[in-house]
């Protein structure tokens, strides 16, 4: 197919110079340059033994200190080599090295030094190809639209630019509303397409403390170099590959706590029977324990409604069920309160849920199989609806708890402090992108959409 081209506009062929002084002097437009996977490689492997010469180890050396960070050094040995093994951080140190890091302006770079002196050794489409390359730059990108196997609608977050992407593979696994840090590269027919390793998982709230200090870092730039636009576009990778590392890569696993901020610990404290009958007279005559269908007691407090102990009645035995030690022995203390003759105490078994996932982790893959066949399926209706009592139920109460990401203030309380409120904005869309993976996958996926209405939010925050 030919490409059409106005009189003033750049040649089809790649040239550099207006069409009415290139080809049309010599007939119609020739086929566009195609960056095929061959026209790649070979740019590529030439570009990177270019950048192997012993010349640019002191540029290389620079370059990898500033994106490794000051404090990476002082890591353990185990997580320096956690984070050399991560694929995503090693791939994007090496094109950002290639194409982006420049100390001296983006003639600097070795990609732009690598044309100037061995331009003339490559074909016309790898020369374009590597010119188009080092015009690249790792950014962060919000997606809007998917179209499976089509390409997507991805936003600069830094510049709030939109632009349309060809792509395929990516499709299968975007999801609208998630962030993610890439590379675009423009075709010869004008398409921007997705080109190099990226960095996934990241979240809202990641991508507003990366934008937080990128904001910061941008207005010491300017203070000094009003005309840095240019090379500040190459601090984007540095400072997402250490966001990257610290926050995401090497990020603690979360505290595991209950909805009132005690440490999750689940424990059954257990009792002999001596009176039945006066054990549940005792127990049911507080007025926040209420009887279930199955004979068994729940003991719910507080505005929030949260359930603060099950007594399960077994042969012989009560066995209280908490999900803190500080519940347990709140139980324990109002069972003897409330009906201390009627049974004798034996002892409090406790399990932590992170030593039980620990075993889970390290069990065969076989043995991990066996356990999920053999647990009965449940009807896809009834589990939804399960499960959407049990999401309403969690965040009809979230509204009014202390969220940690918030400073340990309530999302309605957030939403009314400036510093504050685009983090929760953070934390509701992270929650809209975690339910349309599910969907996506096919599995129940909680409408929290409410939230917003709820918190007097706009969701084009």
């Amino acid at each position: 197919m030919n490409l059409k081209a106005g009189r003033n506009e750049p040649c089809p062929c790649g040239s550099g110079r207006k069409y009415k002084r290139c080809c049309l002097r010599n007939g119609p437009p020739p086929e566009p340059l195609s960056f095929s996977d061959e026209v790649r490689a070979r740019a590529w492997e030439a570009l990177l033994a270019f950048g192997n010469r012993n010349e640019f180890a002191a540029h290389r050396d620079r370059a990898k200190a500033l994106y490794f960070g000051e404090e990476f050094d002082y890591l353990p040995d185990d997580a320096r080599q956690l984070v050399f093994d991560d694929e995503p951080w090693a791939a994007n140190l090496v094109f950002w090295l290639l194409y982006e890091a420049t100390f001296e302006g983006p003639a600097r770079t070795i990609v732009a030094q690598f044309l100037a002196r061995m331009g003339h050794t490559l074909r016309l489409s790898e020369r374009r190809y590597l010119e188009a390359m080092g015009r690249s730059h790792l950014r962060l990108y919000e997606v809007e639209e998917v179209t499976r196997d089509v390409g997507l609608r991805l936003r600069d977050c830094w510049s709030d630019e939109h632009f349309d992407v060809r792509e395929r593979l990516f499709t299968h696994s975007a999801v609208r509303g998630m962030v993610v840090a890439l590379r675009l590269r423009l075709d010869p027919d004008g398409t921007h397409v997705i080109d190099g390793p990226f960095f996934p998982s990241l979240t809202h709230v990641d991508n507003e403390d990366i934008l937080d200090e990128l904001r910061d870092d941008y207005e010491m730039v300017m203070e000094t170099d009003q005309n840095a636009d240019g090379r500040f576009n190459s601090s984007f990778a540095p400072v997402i590959a250490q966001h990257y590392v610290y926050e995401v890569l090497l990020r603690p696993e979360p505290e595991m706590t209950t909805s009132t901020g005690d440490p999750l610990l689940f424990c059954r404290v257990i009792f002999k029977i001596l009176d039945e009958a006066a054990l549940r007279a005792g127990l049911e005559s507080v007025k926040q324990v209420r009887r279930d269908e199955d004979g068994s007691l729940t003991w719910i407090r507080g505005k929030a409604k949260i359930v603060h102990a099950t007594f399960v009645f077994e042969k012989g035995r009560l066995v209280v069920e908490t999900a803190s030690a500080r519940r347990a022995e709140a139980a324990l203390a109002l069972v003897r309160r409330q009906a201390g003759a009627a049974v004798r105490y034996q002892k409090t078994e406790t399990t932590d849920p992170r030593q039980m996932l620990e075993e889970y982790r390290n069990r065969p893959e076989s043995e991990r199989e066996r356990d999920a066949r053999e647990v009965p399926e449940i009807p896809p209706e009834v589990e939804a609806q399960v499960l959407q009592q049990s999401y309403d139920k969690h965040y009809r109460a979230w509204v009014d708890l202390p969220v940690p990401a918030l400073a340990d203030f309530t999302p309605r309380q957030a939403v009314k402090m400036p510093g504050l409120r685009p983090t929760l904005v953070g934390l509701l869309k992270d929650l809209a992108v975690m339910s349309e993976r599910a969907r996506v996958a096919g599995r129940f996926a909680y409408d929290a959409s409410w939230l917003w209405s709820e918190l007097g939010l706009d969701p084009s925050e």
